[in-house]
């Protein structure tokens, strides 16, 4: 899944509302973790 590729790092709880929630948690971690790392894609 692409979670799972762009976020490895994420923990299994974390991973599993991930894959619960689809898309819209996604996208709402990239936009974290687009400010962590200052950019993202």
């Amino acid at each position: 899944m692409r979670a799972v590729k762009d976020f490895p790092f994420v923990p299994s709880p974390v991973g599993a509302r991930l894959r619960a929630t689809g898309g819209r948690t996604e996208g709402v971690l990239a936009g974290h973790v687009a400010r962590k790392r200052g950019s993202y894609g």
